[in-house]
């Protein structure tokens, strides 16, 4: 009989499905995944789903909103909760301490795109010299994983002349205020060429092609897509046959004993005794980074820094107002993408339709909201939510120190000295400059979220092409160990301003097949 190697991924997110997908073709590999979380699509949410398909948007727009009324968080921007629940955010990380900082955590199947993994943005040309270190380009392979997952959007300016992402055929309906900021764009576009701005329509992660799934632009992407068109790992896992799929099984340590590695659960104790050829963690950041730690304690190694990317909150006001009823007929996550260099910096910005936003909001706060509702119309349905994203060179970070004593990690802010508070003024006044173009303008307040917040961070264990302790070489592969390979933004070598969910992917596909190619 043939022996086959026995892999391990730790994971269940989109970077452990990109790691997967080479597996799958090789006879010779027995793969396990290893969830810490369960699915959290059971018969409740099933049957929450049915009857909210049978509503009318009207209906299910106040469906909604009378649930968050109950269930919410509230805030400059609502948390986006799992069909109004919010046990997607898990507690069980009592192992990490943290202060001053704030950060999201999902043990689910599927992890944090059961909401979040929508966004999708190609690498910038100013980006892209970053990543020319990686032995191949990563833009080959962003294509390669948006063309099994394929993007909703267009190729436009954002792309940059890259084209490394795949569309669907069918279109997104945005709202009104992002067409005439797009018609505007598209009029002037010598003018914004030279000022170094891009504009396009946001690039999701949505189904538009599928009859039975497809989206249907209700707005109601904050809550729970009823129609499973958003793009969820989770959902991937079930059509797998050839995988052994363990779940509420979290990982507790890792070993490496005479070239096997062996893995310590707390729930799972047949586990123990299986003996591993190769392991691959993509169990988000936080966690990766926790246990990696724990493995590298031996070489004294106690201590990472997690890189981020700064998050702003701006208000963008617009000279066109949204119709009546429009957020229950358009896409209800990212409207517009804009994207500009300062100090050879790629910041990007996204605007988000508000009704749906200041809708949420203003249920904590009934009677208030209908008055400012009632008074404020005029200047309510001309605003958008903008938020700004930094790339890592100019961010604030996050540590991540091992407590050997207690056996727990501990997470602190970290200033960088390159971050300067000068660049958010520099860069809403930039686009206040094309208010004669646009018709449009971000208004001057803004507020500047905690580290953590953005979900935009990683390469806490960033590729070298000499790596050392804490770092992995530039095929993934942990420093320190012969058969551990790091899959998720942990190992990327910095963090963009740009979404990093399918560049992730993207990443763990380039690892994976390279590791393929070495048993050959």
């Amino acid at each position: 009989m043939v022996y086959k190697k026995k892999i391990a991924i730790i994971g269940s997110g989109p970077s452990s499905l990109a790691t997967l997908i080479p597996m799958l073709e090789q006879e010779d590999l027995d793969i396990t995944v290893i969830s810490s979380g369960e699915n959290l699509f059971n018969d409740e949410i099933t049957e929450q789903i049915k009857k909210i398909k049978i509503l009318d948007k009207q209906d299910r727009y106040k469906f909604w909103l009378n649930k968050v009324r109950q269930k919410s968080s509230y805030g400059i921007i609502p948390k986006k909760k799992f069909f109004g629940d919010g046990k997607l955010y898990s507690e069980n990380n009592k192992d990490i301490k943290h202060n001053n900082i704030e950060f999201d955590i999902s043990h689910s199947i599927g992890g944090l795109t059961n909401v979040w993994g929508a966004n999708v943005s190609d690498l910038s040309l100013n980006d892209k010299k970053y990543y020319d270190d990686i032995s191949t380009k990563l833009s080959t392979y962003l294509y390669k994983i948006t063309d099994t997952y394929k993007i909703a959007g267009e190729n436009d300016q954002i792309d940059d002349g890259l084209e490394s992402i795949s569309y669907q055929k069918k279109k997104l309906n945005y709202c009104k205020q992002a067409v005439e900021i797009k018609k505007k764009f598209d009029l002037n576009s010598k003018f914004f060429e030279k000022k170094k701005i891009r504009i396009g329509y946001a690039k999701l992660a949505i189904k538009t092609d599928d009859e039975k799934n497809a989206c249907e632009n209700c707005g109601m992407c904050m809550f729970g897509c009823h129609r499973n068109s958003i793009f969820n790992s989770a959902f991937f896992y079930n059509q797998i046959e050839k995988v052994k799929f363990i779940s509420n099984c979290e990982i507790k340590e890792i070993e490496e004993i005479e070239g096997k590695i062996f893995l310590r659960s707390e729930n799972k104790k047949e586990l123990e005794k299986i003996k591993f050829d190769n392991l691959f963690v993509a169990a988000g950041t936080m966690n990766t980074s926790k246990l990696t730690l724990k493995f590298l304690k031996k070489f004294k190694k106690n201590q990472l820094e997690i890189k981020d990317s700064q998050k702003y909150f701006f208000l963008y006001l617009t000279e066109k107002k949204s119709t009546k009823n429009e957020e229950t007929s358009t896409i209800g996550l990212s409207q517009i993408f804009l994207q500009t260099e300062i100090d050879n910096n790629t910041f990007h910005l996204q605007l988000y339709h508000s009704k749906v936003i200041f809708g949420i909001i203003f249920q904590k706060y009934k009677k208030l909201g209908d008055y400012i509702k009632k008074f404020f119309s005029f200047f309510l349905d001309r605003i958008m939510i903008g938020v700004v994203y930094y790339p890592s060179e100019i961010s604030n970070s996050m540590v991540i120190n091992l407590n050997k004593e207690e056996s727990n990690t501990v997470i602190f802010p970290k200033q960088n000295q390159n971050f300067s508070k000068l660049y958010i003024l520099k860069l809403l006044a930039k686009f206040m400059s094309c208010i004669f173009k646009l018709k449009s303008f971000p208004l001057p307040f803004y507020v500047r979220s905690k580290i953590g917040v953005s979900q935009h961070f990683g390469s806490s264990l960033p590729m070298k092409e000499k790596p050392s302790y804490g770092e992995c070489d530039l095929n993934g592969q942990l420093f320190g160990s012969r058969h551990i390979f790091i899959t998720d933004s942990s190992s990327l070598p910095r963090i963009p301003s740009t979404p990093t969910t399918f560049l992730t992917m993207a990443h763990a596909l380039r690892i994976s097949e390279n590791f393929i190619k070495t048993l050959k």
